[in-house]
């Protein structure tokens, strides 16, 4: 219908007559090819059928001053329009300007005044009931973000080749930014340009956009300071994982990511592919069924980049065979600044006794200190006697105490945790 009657006014219908009611309707319309002036064009809304628009211009120009459409009787639609105009008037300074000239059509809007439209007036215009049409590209993408895209730098090869594969949750990575406009990127040139500018509501590659300039100077300080940054493993994988305006680095969004390496096969759940099959140690006294060598693979080779691991096989599956082949490989195949930093097993009181026979089963060359009993050495003397042995058997009970203790004079390297440690509730006190 709006289409249909932009060119003139209705005909009268010989239909039962009810009393229609004008109100005021605007659209905003963009410049045409490389202009600066918006155009804030008027047009009479009827106020019972929401799809009937007709331009001011049909309104001042109609020798009728009333019409009938769809048994609705319009009556001096003249005096209408111009009431609601002066209602909107009160409300926007840019329609009091358009008032100023008879027979008002629109008035044109530089972009500061543009700004100032939208963010000072529309909303009171729209609690008034006045509609208010914005260009539809701006209805479905709204305001353009600014932000940044971090892509991972891999670490150079050293003199000796190739270094050695180690992720971990606190490992530093380092990362190249460049600056993004919405999905595209964007030059330092152009966000010099769009502050420039001073308005939120710019031309840019030939189409209108709506800015934070607030989040382009910031940005451009960021820049003008680093080409890139660091993070943690850790953090990275936290702002991969969120999306939307949520994400954010130092204040600024985050609208794209570039993982590579390692961590982009970890992400993408296929780190086994990328890294060389691990051998069964050949002093474990077992054959590892295939799932529990895939286990095995999974717990070897994500404790080797320095993640933490939990095996989550279901009870009588054989996850403690599977943790003493990690065992073995570590002590095998370790760096050597970690290799005489022994490993820290805790289980419950009740399956001691299990672990103990179990490794003396399957890993009898590895030594294996038991921390327990009223008997057990503390303090330094635990520190000293721990750091020569491969493995320290205790329990939660005693954890707490041993913890502190194994962080300060022994340094803890690795850890794998079955599935019922999750069940563990914080003691109230800690023995060592």
């Amino acid at each position: 219908m709006n289409g249909a009657l932009a060119g003139g006014m209705p005909r009268a219908q010989a239909e039962e007559e009810q009393t229609g009611q004008l109100g005021l309707g605007l659209r905003l319309e963009p410049p045409a090819d490389e202009g600066e002036l918006w155009q804030l064009t008027f047009w009479a809304e009827s106020r019972e059928e929401g799809e009937l628009w007709l331009p001011a211009a049909a309104i001042w120009s109609s020798p009728e001053r009333e019409f009938t459409l769809w048994g609705k009787r319009y009556r001096n639609i003249q005096q209408q329009l111009l009431n609601a105009l002066g209602r909107a008037a009160r409300i926007s300074p840019d329609i009091q300007r358009a008032l100023n000239i008879p027979a008002p059509t629109g008035v044109e809007l530089e972009p500061e005044r543009l700004y100032f439209f939208l963010k000072e007036s529309v909303q009171q215009l729209r609690e008034w009931g006045i509609t208010v049409q914005m260009p539809s590209r701006w209805s479905r993408e709204g305001r353009r973000r600014v932000g940044m895209r971090m892509k991972m730098q891999l670490p150079q090869a050293g003199m000796d080749g190739p270094a050695q594969p180690s992720l971990g949750m606190e490992e530093l990575i380092s990362f190249r930014i460049e600056a993004s406009l919405g999905d595209n990127p964007i030059s330092e040139e152009e966000l010099n340009a769009l502050v420039e500018a001073g308005v939120p509501f710019v031309r840019f590659r030939g189409e209108w956009i709506e800015v934070d300039p607030k989040e382009i100077r910031q940005v451009l300080r960021y820049m003008k300071r680093h080409e890139g940054g660091e993070m943690s493993a850790a953090d990275w994988m936290r702002l991969e994982a969120e999306d939307g305006e949520e994400r954010l680095w130092k204040g600024m969004s985050v609208i794209g990511m570039e993982t590579s390496g390692l961590l982009a096969s970890l992400m993408h759940g296929d780190v086994l592919r990328s890294l060389p099959v691990r051998s069964v140690p050949d002093g474990l006294q077992g054959t590892l069924r295939p799932y529990q060598e895939r286990g095995y693979q999974w717990l070897a080779a994500l404790s080797g980049l320095g993640f933490g691991v939990c095996l989550a096989d279901d009870m009588g599956l054989g996850k403690t065979i599977q943790v003493i082949a990690c065992l073995m490989d570590r002590a095998l195949s370790a760096p050597a600044e970690f290799r005489h930093k022994p490993a820290l097993i805790l289980c419950p009181t009740s399956l001691l006794g299990n672990w103990q026979r179990e490794l003396q089963r399957f890993a009898p060359s590895l030594s294996v200190h038991i921390h327990h009993g009223g008997r057990r050495i503390r303090g330094e003397g635990f520190a000293e006697l721990a750091a020569s042995h491969e493995i320290v058997l205790t329990t939660y009970h005693l954890a707490g105490g041993t913890a502190r203790i194994w962080l300060q004079c022994a340094g803890l390297r690795s850890c794998w945790m079955k599935r019922n440690i999750s069940r563990i509730t914080g003691p109230s006190r800690h023995r060592a």
